[in-house]
C-alpha cells in the first residue's frame, strides 16, 4: 500500500514539471531525474513481491494477490516518461533559441545578428566564416553555427550538419561490411552501401570489397592461370565498366569451353581404363576356373584308382638274370651236377615262400612297403591293421 501511494505521489510529481516548469532549466531536470529513479526502485521492489506472492498469497490472501497484479500491471513506464521529457525539453529549447534569434536580429537589424555584447555582424559574413570552417573540422563549424542562430541559413546549415554526421557513420558501417564501399542516401533517412565510382564489389578469397578494375582484371588472370575458370567468371559480376570486360567475357568462355573438353576427355580415358580393368579381371577368373577344374579333375581321377592292400601286394618283376658268356677251354658241367643245382633252387623257392613276411621284420609303428622294399612309418589316420596299402613318406 505504501509502494502504491509514492508511486502516485512521484508520478503526480513528474507530471507538473514536465508540463508546468522550465525543462531548460538545470535543477529542474535533476529533480525529474531524482523522481524517475525512485520510479524504478518502486517498480523492482514490486517485482519482487510478486515472484514470491505465488508462493505466500495464493492460498492464504487471494484478495492480496489480486492487488499485487493490479499494481504491478498499473506502474509507470519510466522510459516513456523520460522520452516524454526529452521531446518537451526539445521543444522548449526550440523555443527559447527562436526568442534569442528574434532578440538578435531586432537589435541588429535586418540580415545581421549580435554576435558580441556591442557587435552586430551579417549573417552572409557569418555564413561564408561557417563554409571555411568546416574545412577545418566540425568543431569550428559548429562553433559560428551556434552564434547564427538568427540566420536563415542556419537551419539548413544545421539539417546538414547532422545527415553529413549520419552518413560518415553510416560510411563506417558499410566500410566494415564491405571494404571501401561507401553510404549513399535512399531517402526517407535510409541509406545503400555501394561501391565508389572506378571501382567494382569482387568477391576474393571468401572476402567481399571494392576493388579497382585494374585489381580485379590482375584477379582473373591469376584464377585462368590456375586453370579456374569458374573463379574467373565468378569475378566478372559488376564489372561491365571496365574496359576490359568484353574480352575477358570471350576469353573466360574459352577456358570453360576448353576445361570441359579435358573434362570430358578424362571421363573417357577412365572409362577406358575401367573397361581394361573389367576384362583383366575377367581373364584371370576365367584362368583360375580352369585351374580349380584341372584340380577338380585330377582329385576324381585318383579317387577312382583302385588301392591295393598289404595282403596281396602288386607282383614284381623279378630281375632277369645276366647271361653268363661260355670260357673257351673251361670243363662244362654234367648233367648230373645240373640236376642237383636246379634241386637246390626249387628247395631255395619253397623256403623262401613259406617264410613271414618282411613286414614283421619292421619296428613300431612302421610297416612293410612291398614296391619299395623299405619300411615305412603309418600315415596319420591311415589303416594299420595289416589290411590296407599304406605308402611310406
Amino acid at each position: 500500500n505504501q509502494i502504491d501511494k509514492r508511486t502516485r505521489r512521484n508520478t503526480n510529481a513528474l507530471n507538473d514539471l514536465i508540463t508546468e516548469q522550465d525543462l531548460t532549466d538545470p535543477t529542474v531536470q535533476k529533480e525529474i531525474d531524482s523522481l524517475l529513479e525512485a520510479l524504478e526502485e518502486d517498480s523492482g521492489r514490486i517485482e519482487k513481491l510478486n515472484a514470491s506472492a505465488d508462493k505466500i498469497l495464493e492460498d492464504v490472501d487471494p484478495e492480496k494477490l489480486k492487488y499485487l497484479r493490479d499494481l504491478e500491471s498499473a506502474r509507470p513506464d519510466t522510459w516513456a516518461i523520460a522520452t516524454w521529457r526529452d521531446e518537451k525539453t526539445r521543444q522548449q529549447l526550440d523555443v527559447k533559441a527562436q526568442a534569442e534569434a528574434d532578440a538578435k536580429a531586432e537589435a541588429c537589424g535586418a540580415g545581421s545578428i549580435k554576435t558580441g555584447k556591442n557587435e552586430c555582424t551579417s549573417c552572409d559574413a557569418l555564413y561564408s566564416d561557417y563554409i571555411a570552417a568546416t574545412v577545418q573540422g566540425n568543431k569550428a563549424g559548429n562553433s559560428i553555427l551556434e552564434r547564427s542562430g538568427g540566420c536563415g541559413w542556419s537551419a539548413f546549415a544545421e539539417e546538414s550538419r547532422d545527415e553529413k554526421k549520419a552518413l560518415d557513420n553510416k560510411d563506417k558501417s558499410c566500410d566494415k561490411d564491405v571494404a571501401f564501399s561507401r553510404a549513399v542516401p535512399a531517402g526517407d533517412g535510409r541509406y545503400n552501401c555501394t561501391c565508389a565510382e572506378g571501382t567494382i564489389l569482387a568477391s576474393v578469397s571468401g572476402s567481399s570489397a571494392c576493388q579497382s578494375c585494374d585489381q580485379v582484371v590482375g584477379y582473373i588472370n591469376s584464377a585462368l592461370s590456375n586453370n579456374n575458370a569458374k573463379a574467373a567468371s565468378g569475378l566478372l559480376a559488376g564489372a561491365q565498366g571496365c574496359g576490359w570486360y568484353g574480352e575477358a567475357v570471350q576469353v573466360i568462355a574459352n577456358a570453360e569451353r576448353e576445361n570441359e573438353h579435358r573434362k570430358r576427355q578424362a571421363i573417357d580415358q577412365l572409362n577406358r581404363d575401367l573397361q581394361k580393368l573389367n576384362q583383366q579381371i575377367q581373364a584371370d577368373w576365367q584362368r583360375q576356373q580352369q585351374e580349380t577344374d584341372r584340380y577338380n579333375e585330377w582329385v576324381r581321377n585318383k579317387n577312382r584308382q583302385p588301392t591295393p592292400s598289404a595282403s596281396n601286394p602288386p607282383k614284381q618283376k623279378q630281375a632277369s638274370k645276366p647271361k653268363t658268356t661260355s670260357k673257351k677251354n673251361k670243363p662244362s658241367k654234367t648233367s648230373s651236377s645240373k640236376k642237383k643245382s636246379s634241386h637246390k633252387k626249387s628247395s631255395s623257392r619253397k623256403k623262401n615262400s613259406q617264410r613271414k613276411p618282411a613286414s614283421n621284420k619292421c619296428g613300431p609303428g612302421t610297416i612293410f612297403d612291398p614296391e619299395s622294399g623299405t619300411c615305412g612309418r603309418y600315415a596319420e589316420g591311415e589303416d594299420t591293421s595289416g589290411n590296407g596299402y599304406i605308402s611310406p613318406y
